[in-house]
């Protein structure tokens, strides 16, 4: 009988790991649309920007809008590492980490080098 009730702790302890981590995967989705302030661009009309992204597993596809119209992005996350990728006369890489609702990092416009990035999901 005690082995029995071990096995069945055992159970719901498992089941309530696997609950918090598909809750705490669910948060951390890219899925959404985010809001993005990008520090000292080189243009100050990029300054903010609108990301909308479809997140499946690792791949990450959606749409910026910004002063320059609609962009087609792709990218991946592992883990709270991202990448974003798109191209608007240069190619245009943000790199960071997704926190809940937050995401932050960096972005490095072609030849004219990095600037920092902060956004919130809307």
């Amino acid at each position: 009988m005690k082995k029995v009730f071990s096995y069945i702790l055992t159970f719901f302890v498992v089941l309530s790991l696997v609950t918090v981590v598909s809750v705490t995967q669910a948060a951390d989705s890219m899925t959404g649309t985010w809001r993005v302030n990008v520090q000292d661009p080189p243009d100050p009309r990029a300054a903010i920007l609108t990301f909308i992204l479809q997140q499946e597993g690792e791949q990450i596809v959606g749409t910026l809008h910004g002063p320059y119209g609609e962009k087609k992005v792709k990218g991946k996350i592992q883990g709270t590492d991202f990448e974003l990728k798109y191209f608007s006369v240069i190619n245009i890489t943000y790199k960071g980490k997704v926190e809940s609702n937050k995401i932050s990092g960096t972005v490095d416009f072609e030849n004219v080098g990095l600037r920092s990035f902060k956004g919130e999901k809307q």
